[in-house]
């Protein structure tokens, strides 16, 4: 009798591998969403028991073994194991923290340095307008930039009860990743844990045992670079199936190529120093044990991708992985009710579907029978991408909306003395998201902006000039004035007063856009708002209210261009042109 290995990957996360291990458990015996104690009849996997629970093992390790004798050829047992790497990632950043600011201004500059290089006509890069597509990256990167102060700095200190876990888990999302696509350190260190623990399973494994590996999120991402590495290596264990879950690696491999090669063609690479700290490793055409990899798409996850065969392997040829992938491709499986309430959550959710995507889990470990592809519920990629991009247009109308209410709020707080009905007209500037955040986007460049440890002060010299690159060659021009031109990558980092008074001075666009209407009304009454007057007043309730909806427009504003921008991306790769060979609705 054989035993089925089930390896459990999560990158991002507040947990450490015993409790995921166990939800993983518990999500296979009953309903994670119920708050009453489990019944008989929710268990997925009634004909098996727990044998054994090591979680003092590396990687902690939940032994299952059937109830009744199965037969001669049968499973005799599944093991689970878990692997977390937030914990990890954690580690690395404590010893050597980001900040988030100049991340997303760093990544911002890097696009708009790689949109600026010209391009020899070639094919769409996964079947979509390479321009579009980098115009969509492009806006991404500038809503993080003109946000991450406004949103998550100055106000989360005082909202902190309010807002606390939300910049925790946003913090800790973009740190894991950068922990791992960024810092090749990291990467050389997660990557050696995950050989390891392939190597310990692969000790426990005999001849007839299959090793299944379920990846979700940045640990799919993770997988991916293992398995890229040591496919053709007969020594590393392969797994006989992956399933990836709200996976970004179509995304993030589109932006490796946008990035740190020359016309997005793997095989010119632009420097020995690129942006990813990812290497390419070419195995040509190698032989490859056969693998089935399912990847599922949760509705409205914003992580989540579909991604076709060459994103697999971009250093072989696409029949050669295909040749090497059951059915010749990846297979992509939608499931996920297609509402406003899942929008976001839905990254988290996978391990809730027990009809779905918890019955691909198990027929894959061998837990309940059935083939993998007769999991009934899975959607048309057509008609799951129209889905999404109509539940995000009527989620962009939602954020309008807030947008709206936010900076009516704001402007009958400030301005609850002047009867004066122009008070109103200026807040006609501030009903257009896009040019709010376009606004604070540029003076974030412009005041913190400049050259970066990968991005000199001549190449920002040179850029064609452009609403994105206009701030930063103003800032490097002023810089140069002073003497101050490349960053020296020895250089300590800026002092804790230097981080505060840069973070002080990055608010200043925000408290100047909350200032106009003050500035406004003043002129309108010929005298400043009584309670600007009085000290009490201006550290009281009315100040604290009329930071909250101003707070709350600028979140608004924000989540309206992302949702738009996301449609907008939907579109071009399920709408507009064919993806590796398939059409749009293959997708």
């Amino acid at each position: 009798m054989s035993t089925v290995h089930l390896l459990m990957v999560h990158g991002v996360g507040g947990h450490d591998h015993l409790s995921n291990l166990l939800r993983t458990y518990q999500s296979f015996r009953a309903n994670l969403q119920s708050a009453e104690a489990p019944v008989l009849g929710e268990d997925q996997i009634p004909g098996w028991r727990l044998a054994q629970f090591e979680e003092g093992a590396t990687p902690p390790v939940l032994r299952l073994e059937p109830r009744l004798p199965p037969p001669e050829d049968g499973v005799g047992a599944v093991c689970m194991y878990e692997v977390n790497y937030s914990g990890f990632a954690g580690v690395v950043r404590r010893n050597q923290p980001l900040d988030l600011t100049g991340l997303f201004l760093g990544l911002d500059l890097a696009i708009c340095a790689a949109r600026q290089r010209p391009r020899a006509p070639r094919d769409p890069v996964f079947g979509a307008d390479t321009n579009a597509l980098a115009a969509c990256l492009q806006r991404v990167a500038g809503v993080f930039t003109a946000g991450t102060v406004p949103i998550i700095g100055a106000p989360a200190l005082l909202f902190r009860n309010y807002i606390g876990t939300f910049v925790a888990l946003f913090t800790r999302f973009f740190e894991d990743i950068a922990t791992f696509v960024l810092d090749k350190n990291g990467e050389q260190l997660i990557s050696a844990h995950l050989d390891r623990t392939m190597d310990t399973i692969a000790r426990g494994m005999r001849a007839g045992d299959r090793l299944v590996i379920a990846a979700h999120s940045l640990g799919s991402v993770v997988l991916h670079n293992y398995i890229v590495r040591q496919w053709t290596r007969g020594a590393a264990p392969i797994p006989d199936t992956v399933i990836t879950f709200g996976s970004p690696i179509g995304l993030l491999v589109w932006v490796w190529l946008f990035l740190d090669f020359e016309d997005m063609d793997f095989r010119r690479p632009i420097s020995a120093d690129p942006y990813f700290c990812w290497n390419p490793v070419s195995s040509g055409t190698a032989s490859r044990q056969i693998v089935s990899w399912i990847n599922v798409v949760n509705s409205v996850d914003p992580i989540a991708t579909a991604f076709p065969v060459e994103a697999v392997d971009l250093s072989t040829p696409a029949a050669t992985i295909a040749a090497a992938l059951t059915g010749g491709a990846v297979a992509h499986r939608y499931f996920g009710p297609d509402t406003l309430t899942r929008v976001g959550a839905a990254h988290a959710r996978y391990l809730n579907d027990k009809q779905r995507f918890l019955r691909i889990l198990l027929r894959a470990s061998s837990l309940a029978s059935g083939r993998l592809e007769d999991v009934p519920g899975a959607r048309p990629a057509a008609e799951h991408w129209a889905a999404v991009r109509s539940v995000l247009l009527r989620l962009q109308w939602l954020l309008f909306a807030t947008a709206v209410a936010a900076i009516a709020g704001y402007f009958a707080v400030v301005g609850a003395h002047v009867a004066d009905a122009r008070r109103w007209w200026l807040a006609a500037f501030y009903l257009f998201p896009p040019l709010t955040i376009a606004i604070l986007a540029f003076f974030q460049r412009l005041l913190r902006g400049g050259p970066t440890k990968r991005i000199t002060s001549a190449l920002i010299k040179d850029m064609r000039l452009d609403p994105v690159s206009l701030p930063y060659r103003v800032r490097t021009a002023w810089r140069s004035m002073w003497g101050q031109l490349d960053v020296d990558p020895m250089a300590p980092s800026p002092s804790y007063v230097a981080r505060l008074l840069a973070n002080i001075v990055s608010f200043l666009p925000t408290l100047a856009a909350m200032a106009a209407p003050l500035v406004w009304m003043t002129w309108l009454t010929g005298q400043p708002p009584g309670w600007l007057r009085s000290w009490t007043d201006l550290f009281g309730l009315r100040a604290l209210g009329a930071l909250t909806t101003f707070m709350a427009y600028v979140i608004a504003c924000a989540a309206f261009e992302i949702v738009r921008t996301w449609r907008r991306v939907v579109w071009l790769l399920g709408g507009a042109a064919a993806v590796g060979g398939q059409s749009p609705s293959q997708i």
